[in-house]
């Protein structure tokens, strides 16, 4: 998304149309940009990369599942020190980097699409793929091996109306899909499993499940969390982008508070790059115990998750 908006936001924001790199920025949003979006960034970085070193160090590294989450957590600090970190000097700093140079206008009108994008068809990905586990549990080790994930490309144009599409329309169409056959698959599943064990006896509790099966429910989980929080997090601004481009925009929308919808839902948009590493941890017992195995001097991070 670009930091400096629609067209439409001229007559709000005209400061970002001047000639030259310095911008008169309102004082309120150069505090809500402070404050929210430095915590952001900072711990953002900081938490996928401990992220990527639990992915690629952990004992599941050589599964497809983790070559996608490693690859999300480097999309999703890509987006941090780029397309964040340029609103971040827009707003703190009150620099427009793209003002500077030629090569700077097109190096982020580029990595402000290309990374949010990235980030979005990788966990489109690893959800299909946590449906397919679900569905077509005998083939998953077929259909989804290291060598297919490594082949996933992205191109797009620039153009407002195919970055809506891309970036968050039609994944989250797709994560929708995939989310919901998972949870009726588990559903059903629990329900045949429940009518089997009275059938045999009236036991109403399962018996112990495996590791396996343990671990299978947990990165289903996990993948659910991830996708939920990814549509709460891009929806205002995909709801705000399409407002913006209708024929009915100023019906809808107050002119004087178009500045504060758009730093406002940038911010939450970059919130969904920075908080993986805590989802992690609050939902798998396993991330955490590899995450703590890395700081123990001769141990080795060798349990699932």
């Amino acid at each position: 998304m670009d930091v400096n908006g629609s067209l439409q936001d001229v007559n709000v924001t005209s400061s970002i149309f001047q000639y030259g790199t310095r911008r008169n920025v309102a004082s309120w949003q150069t505090v809500t940009a402070a404050v929210c979006l430095s915590p952001i960034i900072v711990l953002g970085v900081i938490g996928n990369l401990f992220s990527l070193l639990v992915w690629i160090k952990g004992r599941r590294r050589k599964t497809s599942t983790a070559r996608y989450l490693s690859a999300l957590a480097l999309a999703d600090i890509l987006v941090l020190l780029l397309p964040a970190a340029e609103f971040w000097v827009f707003y703190v700093l009150h620099v427009d980097l793209r003002a500077k140079s030629w090569f700077l206008c097109k190096f982020y009108s580029y990595l402000t699409y290309l990374t949010p994008v990235t980030s979005a068809w990788i966990l489109v990905a690893v959800t299909v793929e946590r449906a397919m586990s679900v569905w077509i549990p005998h083939r998953i080790n077929v259909e989804c091996t290291i060598h297919s994930s490594s082949l996933i490309k992205n191109s797009f144009v620039v153009w407002l109306v195919l970055d809506l599409c891309l970036f968050f329309i039609i994944p989250f169409g797709i994560m929708l899909f995939c989310n919901i056959s998972i949870m009726a698959k588990v559903v059903c599943l629990a329900n045949a499993r429940r009518n089997t064990l009275q059938a045999r006896g009236g036991q109403t509790t399962a018996p112990r499940g495996g590791r396996s099966q343990k671990m299978l429910k947990t990165v289903t989980r996990r993948i659910i969390v991830l996708s939920v929080t990814y549509c709460v997090c891009n929806a205002p601004l995909a709801i705000y982008n399409l407002i913006l481009i209708s024929d009915g925009a100023d019906d809808i929308l107050n002119s004087e508070h178009i500045a504060g919808y758009r730093i406002v839902f940038h911010i939450l948009m970059f919130l969904n790059n920075g908080v993986n590493f805590l989802l992690y941890c609050m939902i798998g017992s396993g991330f955490r115990k590899d995450f703590v195995g890395m700081f123990k001097s001769g141990s080795r991070t060798s349990t699932t998750r």
